[in-house]
């Protein structure tokens, strides 16, 4: 009798710094392979699994500010909420709402407050739509639907496009992870949270981490103006 392979446990608890730059650039990989993976089938007029794997891509993006949330947290209870939300697709599919709002000529943080709603039926469509492209099933009454039918060029570039723009530009360094902990970590949640990133950015920028300017920074953030709180 054959023997029965061993059950690979998920983890679950607290990483450090140095874990979850390494967890983010494995997204950033894997995502950047689904995404060259779907350009290759898009070529070859495969659209519906395209669509699939685009979808895809966009969800293990999704897995790095989700990541960035596990910063400094050892509290069990938080973490068993952040890491039910890291694996939930529909919690990582919810950037792709972000299409619209750069449509709509999204340029600041208010602007892209949709992407927080969590009563948005965006999340839920996505994940409809990666389903479309892999499998046949029934819907409405009775109707058939079959992925060589339903999914089309139009649907997969636009799903395409999006993955392309949430691809990260570069790998996550640990002294970013380490900064993000040290500015932002503390007021999770808080009123502070927005100027902690500020905070964030700004120290970015000094360590040569980032070629943005505070005035970019602060624009996007809405806090142009005001006074940085001392670090």
């Amino acid at each position: 009798m054959p023997k029965r392979p061993k059950v690979v446990l998920q983890y679950r608890g607290p990483l450090s710094a140095q874990q979850i730059a390494d967890g983010m650039n494995a997204a950033f990989r894997n995502a950047t392979r689904l995404y060259e993976d779907a350009d290759l089938l898009f070529k070859q007029e495969r659209y519906p699994t395209a669509c699939s794997l685009a979808i895809l891509s966009i969800e293990e993006a999704g897995k790095i500010p989700l990541l960035r949330a596990m910063v400094g947290v050892t509290d069990e209870s938080t973490l068993k909420e952040r890491w039910k939300g890291y694996r939930n697709h529909q919690a990582k599919n919810v950037a792709w709402v972000i299409s619209d709002l750069v449509a709509k000529s999204a340029k600041t943080l208010q602007d892209l407050a949709p992407m927080l709603d969590e009563t948005s039926e965006h999340p839920v469509l996505i994940d409809v739509i990666k389903q479309l492209g892999f499998y046949s099933d029934c819907y409405g009454n009775a109707h058939w639907s079959e992925p060589a039918v339903v999914m089309d060029k139009k649907m997969t570039k636009q799903m395409m496009f999006l993955a392309r723009v949430l691809l990260p530009r570069r790998e996550m360094k640990v002294r970013e992870i380490e900064l993000w902990n040290k500015h932002v970590t503390p007021h999770w949640g808080t009123p502070e949270m927005m100027q902690g990133a500020v905070n964030y950015h700004k120290a970015l920028i000094e360590e040569g981490l980032d070629n943005s300017t505070m005035e970019e920074i602060e624009a996007f953030y809405g806090t142009k103006g005001q006074e940085q709180k001392a670090q």
